[in-house]
Order: structure tokens, then C-alpha cells, then sequence
């Protein structure tokens, strides 16, 4: 047992012992200094000392002549009315519910018991944690998972980017491992970056592996991570005094790492229009169009698309490729970009 759940069994018996003496005598704080027995109200009575009472069924608070207050408690005495009248004391009386408890009063008797239940709930839980608590002796750190709640369905990752990726590397590896090393796969991308390329095509071969600085991003290595290989070349260059210097670019994957694109672009001073991650710095732009400028700030996706994906099927051998169109809303900034060069 360590330092830790001592203090705690020490803070257990002393609520315990505390409670205890709560309970055992809960008018104890409330009666005070002037609490008399009843034989020395009598007393007082014969001897005219009393000014005035007041009686609420046997329970009786009084004065003193020398203005001090008293109470006591008076068993079923038939004479004792005709007592404090022959003796000239003020005599009040009051019914026992007469006054209701107040919401302080309410709270400060419920509180002992409040405190025991909210200790038991904190204890509870310490023992079906089961990870060193006060409770947790020898306990095993193995989380049963309850079937729903630990399955997780393509639906909760739709729309993550990184997952998607992820799914369809796994997806293609486990189809047939020797396509990764043979390159039967066909990947080409198109993608609009921010500036030129120099040169405007060639190859880019580093490793890939993750940020030292931030975990969710990847980053080019010299020496450690995974080999990524990307062929580029440049389609179409916009430049005049309308617009920023945007390129059109066209990426052919040896190699499918995570991000690899954006790493490599990242890797040769340019970001894709719409990379919020891996975005550079530039200038704030000046007498821009309009048009441009709110279709691209609006972009709310990344301007890649992938134009041809094949591969060899690993059955027929047969080469099979898949090719689509450009998205409308990348279509539309392309035709955008044209037309501010007439």
C-alpha cells in the first residue's frame, strides 16, 4: 500500500468518525451554553426568577429577570401552567410546526449524509477503475469493450481526409503486396499550387515520415521514414496582373505515402490551393479579381483530384484503369483563371 492510499484511508475514518458524532448528537451545536435541567427551571420558578416562557409542546424557552435566555425540556406536568401564573411569569405558547424549517436548515441537516453518499460514489468508482486507486488492489488494468461502443464504421471516418488514405493503402496492399514493389500501379493526380515549380517537371525521391514537430503532419527525412517517389511536370502556368501566380500540375506516384503530394509540393517551396496543413506564407495579395479570390478563399476542399488510378488485376492480369473528370468546382477556378488572361 503507498503513501497515497494511506492519506486516503485516513481521510475515510476520520469522515467516518466525524459522521458519527454528527448523528449520534445532531442538537449538541444547536442547544449551547443555555440548555438547564428541568428540576432547576423549577427552582428558578419558585424563586421568581423567570420573566417570561414560551411552550412549544414540552419544549420550553424562557428569560431570566436579568435578561439572560434559557430553555429546557418539561415532562407532562399538569400544575405547571398554575405554577408560572402564581409567580406572575409571562406565559407564551406555540403550536410545534408553527414555523418551517428553512432552506440553510434543510441543507445543513442533509449535508452528513449528502458528504457519506458523495464519498461512497467517489470510492465506487476508484474500485471499478481498477488503476491503482484506493480500492484498486491487484486490480487488472484490461478495459472490457463493450461491442457498440468500441466498433467504429466507415461512416464515423467519412469525410477524414487522412483515414481515406490510410484505408486505401491497406485497402490496395492487401490485395496484392508485389504490385507496391513491381510499380504496376498507375496514380496520377492533378493538383493547383501556389507559384511555379523549378524546374517545371522532374522527379522528387526522398523519405517521408512524421513531423518532429507536429504529429499530425509528415515531413521530408534524409535518413529515416519510408521511400516516396513522385514524377511531376507542369500543365499550365496563370500569371498576369489579375491574379497570384498559379500552376497547374500533373503527379504520377511511384509510391503511395500519406500526404505524400503535399509533402513533396511542400518540400519544393509551393502548397496546393486549399492545404490548409501544409499552406507557406506569402505576400498579401493586391488588385486581385474578385471572382477568383472568392472561389478560391471558399474552396472548401483541396484543389487535388485523382484523374487515373490503375493497376494489374492480381487474377486475370489484366490492366485495368479508372479515370475521372475534374470536380466542377476545380473546373470552374481553371476556367476562372483562363479567362482573366483574355
Amino acid at each position: 500500500m503507498n503513501l497515497k492510499n494511506l492519506a486516503m484511508w485516513g481521510i475515510i475514518v476520520f469522515l467516518t468518525i466525524g459522521l458519527y458524532n454528527m448523528f449520534k448528537n445532531p442538537q449538541s451545536n444547536i442547544r449551547g451554553g443555555n440548555q438547564i435541567i428541568f428540576s432547576d427551571f423549577l427552582t428558578s420558578v419558585e424563586n421568581g426568577e423567570i420573566l417570561k416562557v414560551e411552550i412549544q409542546g414540552n419544549n420550553i424557552k424562557g428569560v431570566y429577570s436579568n435578561g439572560n435566555s434559557f430553555s429546557t425540556y418539561a415532562p407532562n406536568d399538569p400544575n405547571l401552567i398554575e405554577k408560572l401564573s402564581d409567580k406572575g411569569v409571562s406565559i407564551s405558547a406555540a403550536p410545534l410546526e408553527e414555523k418551517m424549517p428553512s432552506l440553510f436548515g434543510v441543507l445543513l441537516s442533509w449535508f452528513p449524509m449528502l458528504l457519506l453518499i458523495a464519498v461512497w460514489i467517489f470510492f465506487m468508482r476508484q474500485m471499478q477503475g481498477g488503476k491503482g486507486g484506493a480500492m484498486g488492489f491487484g486490480k487488472s488494468k484490461a478495459k472490457m469493450m463493450n461491442e457498440l461502443k468500441g466498433k467504429v464504421t466507415f461512416n464515423d471516418v467519412a469525410g477524414v481526409e487522412e483515414a481515406k488514405e490510410e484505408v486505401e493503402e491497406i485497402v490496395e496492399f492487401l490485395k496484392d503486396p508485389k504490385k507496391f514493389s513491381n510499380h504496376t500501379i498507375i496514380r496520377e493526380y492533378q493538383l493547383l499550387i501556389w507559384g511555379k515549380l523549378r524546374p517545371s517537371s522532374g522527379r522528387i525521391e526522398t523519405f517521408i515520415t512524421r513531423s518532429s514537430k507536429n504529429r499530425q503532419l509528415m515531413e521530408v527525412s534524409r535518413s529515416k521514414g519510408k521511400k516516396a517517389i513522385t514524377n511531376y511536370k507542369t500543365i499550365e502556368i496563370f500569371e498576369n496582373k489579375k491574379i497570384p501566380t498559379l500552376s497547374l500540375i500533373e503527379c504520377k506516384l511511384e509510391t503511395g505515402r500519406t500526404h505524400q503530394i503535399r509533402v513533396h509540393m511542400n518540400y519544393k517551396g509551393n502548397s496546393l490551393v486549399g492545404d490548409d496543413k501544409y499552406k507557406k506564407k506569402y505576400k498579401k495579395l493586391k488588385n486581385v479579381d474578385f471572382n477568383v479570390q472568392n472561389s478560391i478563399t471558399n474552396l472548401e476542399r483541396q484543389f487535388l483530384h485523382a484523374k487515373t488510378l490503375g493497376f494489374v488485376h492480381p487474377r486475370t492480369q489484366k490492366e485495368m484503369i479508372f479515370t475521372s473528370i475534374l470536380p466542377q468546382e476545380l473546373n470552374n477556378i481553371l476556367k476562372m483563371l483562363r479567362n482573366t488572361e483574355e
